[in-house]
């Protein structure tokens, strides 16, 4: 289980806390609403992150802010998304505010601050649901314990899965640049044609696969050669 903190948080991404905080949510965003593969979206996306995910009647667009100032400075700026995200995504039922402020909406004598009511009528005028991501979500169970890992990363100052893979992928490259695929024979280059067993380990569906033959044949080069065909789409480490 990780407890977020925030000091943390800000020591390891000192140099751009805004966009390291976007990618955090944008990954508990697609975990939560299982998008795998991740959401479209255009550079300076307009009002929202990414394009809207449609599930079940919803349509659902986000937005991550960390502020260092007050939440109630920013009234202002959440009004003016809202009133962009109805006009460039008219279909938009719902946005989710995940937010890092100095300080969240604050009550006035156990009622809604005056910020927050002006927020959520506009909301309302817009036809659009608002759902706070604040403090209490970072510290929810779906965070700290069903997400660990993710959190881990943000969180803390040991490795994460996400440093230990990096490692591992660039172990993975250090072992296959030695190996060649090529030879020279009378200062010209050949290169073996080793399309037809690739093929057959890309297209085969036992989880297990035995690559055999006599020293020299060429069996590492076959592992290099697939690994460069199919890197981008999958995990492939060596070992």
């Amino acid at each position: 289980m990780i407890k977020p903190n925030w000091h943390t948080f800000k020591a390891n991404f000192s140099e751009n806390p805004q966009s390291n905080f976007e990618w955090f949510c944008y990954l508990l965003f697609c975990k939560e609403f299982k998008q795998d593969k991740g959401i479209f979206r255009y550079k300076n996306q307009s009002a929202i992150e990414t394009n809207p995910v449609e599930i079940g009647d919803e349509v659902i667009g986000w937005q991550a802010k960390f502020y260092e100032t007050s939440l109630s400075k920013h009234k202002k700026e959440i009004l003016e998304t809202l009133e962009r995200a109805k006009r460039d995504y008219p279909k938009i039922t719902k946005i989710i505010f995940f937010i890092y402020a100095n300080k969240e909406w604050a009550q006035n004598k156990g009622q809604k601050p005056k910020g927050l009511k002006e927020v959520e009528e506009k909301a309302k005028e817009l036809n659009i649901e608002i759902e706070w991501r604040g403090t209490s979500f970072f510290e929810s169970p779906f965070v700290s314990i069903e997400n660990e890992i993710i959190a881990k990363h943000f969180f803390t100052f040991d490795k994460s899965i996400f440093d230990l893979i990096k490692e591992q992928q660039k172990h993975t490259e250090n072992i296959l640049k030695q190996i060649k695929t090529t030879f020279n024979f009378k200062n010209q280059v050949f290169d073996i044609d080793r399309n037809e067993v690739i093929d057959k380990l890309k297209n085969t569906q036992s989880q297990v696969v035995v690559l055999s033959g006599v020293v020299g044949v060429g069996k590492t080069a076959i592992i290099k050669k697939y690994y460069e065909k199919t890197k981008r789409g999958n995990s492939f480490l060596c070992f």
